[in-house]
């Protein structure tokens, strides 16, 4: 019944779930499920049983462990409740016997019977034996204890007592126990032992103990399986003689309905187990029973299953509700699932929008790369043939006129003093333009490019220190332009002027340092200066164009570009371009005419 209870309340959780979230779920998604959203779904209802199931074997593993350990318990108190009841009921047969004997040996001679009975007493047996009675072959008592005699005759004869009954139709020596009843003389619940009287081998009465079966439910009391289970001492017809928890009034005097005959008795043991409801409270219990060896007694054990429902209620109410949430739960993830799968045709066109689109941007910023770097190639190209043009046509036109105002010069100097002063000042006039020429074609293209690299840079920074003011210094490694061509040459002196440039607008220094170096690696260039550093930002402001055309040239040489910055501390910028392998030797250029040191 627990079974299906469990199982039921499962399947009706799983199904009030799916209910509430996958019908629901199920109509918002209908148009757009494919054959992964049902199977995803399947999956999440398969999960949400197998783990209900799952939460159903531990219960089931959990309560199987339970009737092992009730048995084993059942089967140890059974064992040590027979220990104690043959203890006490060899006490007591031994003492029926002692009284036998006595009586036969006294030729049934009761008056010294008592003085007797305090003699083979055990000390502290008050607390379980009770009235040692005598009953003669006819039925009437000859002896009880704590009666005197002249008023045994009050009591009659006794012929219908199941003591005396039992031995009139079982001849020969055995052991009675009867059931518990009241006692007529001291009022108390008290069960009997009898043996039969013999004399010559014929029956001549019976001796009878009672016992209060007190001193056996005070043992019951010290171990119990649960509130609802009990442990029960029978007489071999199934009377009631003792019982914890306690039985009532009514209880004794009554035949328990306990089918021990039928039972699974195991063999050898005198015993057995079977499933029994009690007539006396209607419980359904695992009764466990035990015949004793040498007496006419049956011991009992009956385990309620109410009491192992109780013990593991907890326990399955959390299955019950694990199973539950975990169904719930499966769903949500499974509705989460379904959400995604239905985005995801969304997310991938969205991707491939955005792929698109940065493949898109990546094309252009490389045309845009591209047509940079083909500007500067037209522009320094543009900037050469100007250069060249003005050498050659506008340089050459002055010169001539230089030379011939030279000679008109030195002709007049001492005919027409008036004219030779305006010729005088013509050919000054001529060199200022022949300066000016000479410096537009600089700018244009330095000269002392084609000297190389290094030269170029000198002659920069010398003329940059004129300008600036500020203490400049050059450290360069032997052959540092070597590997450098025309076109790479052109750019990086480009970027130099460009750094300078920017020293002289933002940097408020006094001192720069430039360092020209090759090694194995490649070549690099780095300028130093001691200036107030950048900001944070400086580099996004709408003007800063200064080192977007550095980073713009230095992609077009394919170099490494890096700058460090600290406020108040200064700015390095450097740049990197790998050539072939080269070991050269690190020197300082120091030339005392060029001002090109500290």
């Amino acid at each position: 019944m627990i079974y299906i209870n469990i199982k039921t309340t499962i399947y009706l959780a799983c199904l009030q779930t799916y209910h509430s979230t996958a019908k629901p779920m199920q109509n918002r998604f209908t148009q757009k499920w494919n054959k992964g959203s049902l199977t995803v779904l399947a999956l999440s209802v398969l999960v949400a049983i197998l783990f209900s199931l799952g939460c159903l074997f531990v219960y089931e593993k959990r309560r199987d462990e339970r009737i092992d350990q009730e048995r084993a318990e059942a089967q140890r108190m059974l064992l040590a409740f027979e220990a104690h009841s043959t203890r006490l009921f060899d006490y007591a047969d031994g003492q029926l016997r002692a009284i036998r004997a006595y009586l036969h040996e006294h030729d049934n001679n009761t008056e010294k019977l008592a003085s007797y009975i305090r003699e083979i007493k055990v000390p502290r047996t008050e607390i379980f034996a009770g009235i040692v009675t005598v009953i003669d072959r006819d039925g009437g008592i000859v002896y009880q204890s704590g009666t005197p005699r002249e008023q045994l005759k009050a009591l009659g004869k006794l012929p219908d007592f199941d003591h005396y009954q039992y031995f009139i139709t079982h001849p020969g020596d055995s052991i009675f126990v009867g059931p518990t009843r009241r006692g007529k003389v001291t009022g108390k619940m008290q069960y009997r032992m009898a043996r039969p009287i013999f004399k010559n081998g014929v029956f001549d009465g019976v001796v009878v103990l009672a016992l209060l079966p007190e001193y056996i439910t005070d043992f019951y009391r010290s171990t119990s399986l649960g509130p609802h289970s009990n442990a029960t001492m029978l007489t071999q017809k199934q009377w009631l003689i003792a019982r914890q928890p306690a039985a009532a009034p009514g209880m004794y005097g009554s035949r328990v309905s306990n089918p021990i005959n039928n039972g699974r008795t195991e063999p050898g043991q005198g015993g057995g187990v079977f499933g029994f409801v009690s007539s006396f409270d209607q419980s359904r219990r695992d009764v466990f029973f035990k015949n004793l060896a040498n007496y006419p007694v049956t011991l009992t054990i009956g385990v309620a299953e109410q009491d192992r429902d109780d013990a593991l209620a907890v326990l399955r109410r959390n299955m019950i509700l694990l199973a539950a949430v975990f169904s719930m739960f499966s769903m949500f993830v499974c509705a989460l699932v379904l959400r995604l799968i239905s985005q995801k045709s969304h997310l991938i066109s969205q991707n491939k929008r955005l792929e698109n689109a940065e493949s898109s941007s990546r094309q252009s910023l490389s045309e845009l790369h591209r047509l940079s770097d083909h500007i500067q190639i037209v522009r320094e190209d543009e900037r050469k043939r100007i250069a060249q043009d003005i050498h050659d046509d506008l340089g050459q036109n002055l010169l001539v006129l230089k030379m011939d105002s030279t000679e008109l010069w030195a002709r007049i100097k001492g005919t027409n003093p008036e004219l030779n002063q305006r010729a005088s000042l013509v050919l000054n006039n001529i060199n200022v333009t022949l300066q000016s020429i000479k410096s537009i074609m600089n700018d244009l293209r330095p000269a002392t490019l084609e000297l190389g690299l290094l030269a170029a840079v000198e002659w920069q920074l010398k003329q940059f220190m004129r300008a600036s003011g500020i203490d400049c210094k050059l450290v360069a490694t032997e052959g540092a332009e070597l590997g450098l061509d025309e076109n790479r040459s052109l750019a990086v002196f480009r970027i130099f002027q460009e750094a300078l440039s920017n020293v002289v607008r933002h940097a408020q220094a006094t001192k720069v340092e430039v360092t020209l170096r090759r090694d194995e690696h490649g070549f690099s260039m780095t300028i130093k200066d001691n200036g107030k550093g950048l900001i944070a930002g400086d580099s996004k402001k709408a003007d800063s164009f200064g080192l977007m055309v550095i980073k713009e040239r230095a992609h077009a040489l394919e170099a490494e570009f890096a700058i460090e910055s600290r406020p108040e501390n200064g700015t390095a910028l450097s740049i990197f371009i790998a050539l072939e392998k080269n070991s050269t030797n690190e020197r300082q250029i120091i030339r005392p005419e060029s001002c090109l040191y500290v």
